[in-house]
Order: structure tokens, then C-alpha cells, then sequence
């Protein structure tokens, strides 16, 4: 966990301390390969595959709103190719694997990308949260 930890943080001081932490457990996967490897695993857990939606190469950015159980409430379209907007059913459709604390009426908002390739199908990748600045 820490060293996907280090793999999603940008901040320094965060980074310093999550060393410090390894370094007290005796961790010795300091290397660059296996930073490489833990930001492999965390880019694949914000990955999920589904239907393709178009056999153009082209991509887009939306907002989706997930509640407890990972279900998605609503998707917004942001930005990207225009024949994208209609994406929304195949996204509402998808089965994410958030984690949520209890079944509660907590909401999480997150923003991600929509690409489809004519060679490797469609993949939508969740941004980490601090990559986001705005909604636009």
C-alpha cells in the first residue's frame, strides 16, 4: 500500500514521509522498477474495459457520479469528440469497483477519459483526484 502510496502522490513531504515509513519496515523495492510497477497496478485499478462504443480512435472526458456499491448515477459529458455525448448509457452500464465505507448516502464525484481504439477496443481510465482542477 505504500508503495502505491508513493506511485499517487505528488506531494514531496507526503513522499519523504511514506519513504520513511518503508524504510522502517525494511522494505527493500526501492527501486525504479518496482515504483514502475506499483504505478502500473494503480493506473489498472482505475481502468476498467467496456463495449465498444465506436470503431473510430477518438476520446473524451466525462464526470460521472457514483453512490454506494459503485453504482454510477449520472454521467456528464466535459469534453472531447462529440460523438462521444452519447456514451453515457455504456458508462452508466459499467461495473466500477470503488470503495465505498458503508452503504450509505455517500456520493463520489470523479472525472475520467473515454478512449476508443480501432485496434484495442475502449478503455475509460478514472483520474486520480488531485490530477483534477476543474469541472471544464
Amino acid at each position: 500500500m505504500y508503495q502505491l502510496a508513493l506511485a499517487a502522490s505528488r506531494d514531496p513531504e507526503a513522499m519523504k514521509e511514506t519513504e520513511a515509513r518503508l524504510e522502517h519496515l525494511g522494505d527493500a523495492t526501492k527501486t525504479g522498477s518496482s515504483r514502475l510497477k506499483s504505478a502500473e497496478e494503480l493506473s489498472n485499478m482505475r481502468t476498467v474495459h467496456l463495449e465498444r462504443v465506436s470503431p473510430e480512435t477518438v476520446n473524451a472526458e466525462f464526470l460521472l457520479i457514483f453512490s454506494s456499491g459503485s453504482k454510477v448515477d449520472e454521467v456528464k459529458f466535459v469534453t472531447g469528440s462529440e460523438k462521444w455525448k452519447g456514451a453515457d448509457k455504456a458508462l452508466s452500464t459499467t461495473a466500477f469497483h470503488l470503495p465505498f465505507p458503508d452503504d450509505g448516502p455517500a456520493k463520489l464525484l470523479r472525472r475520467g477519459i473515454l478512449t476508443c481504439s480501432a485496434i484495442s477496443g475502449c478503455t475509460f481510465v478514472l483520474y486520480l483526484p488531485d490530477f483534477v482542477r476543474s469541472v471544464n
